[in-house]
């Protein structure tokens, strides 16, 4: 996965108002994911039953500077449901998160 598409997930994870349901209604309707960004705002709206302020969130994470200085910094730390090492039970839950914040060996997320 891109680091734009990482980052999209990073950014999608720290929306408080993307709950685990409405995160599998994107995974499961967009595909490939980032083409959620391309979505009408009214689409994104009927589909998360969020309000249009929060579907233009959705649409556009990484719009503004705070957004994109956070994601950057919190890079190197997380494990996107993407990445190889995102733990493999973990991902075969109904609603797996996007992105799990690591500190640590992260090897020991796989045992």
């Amino acid at each position: 996965m891109t680091d734009e598409n990482r980052d999209l997930l990073i950014a999608w994870s720290l929306l408080p108002f993307l709950n685990p349901a409405r995160t599998r209604l994107l995974l499961e309707y967009f595909d490939p994911v980032p083409a959620a960004c391309a979505a009408s705002p009214a689409l994104l709206q009927g589909l998360l039953s969020v309000t249009p302020e929060q579907a233009d969130l959705v649409k556009h994470p990484l719009r503004n500077e705070v957004s994109r200085q956070l994601v950057e910094r919190l890079r190197d730390s997380v494990i996107v449901l993407s990445d190889s090492d995102y733990p493999a039970l973990l991902r075969e839950i109904i609603d797996p998160p996007l992105a799990l914040h690591a500190l640590g060996d992260r090897s020991l997320l796989s045992s």
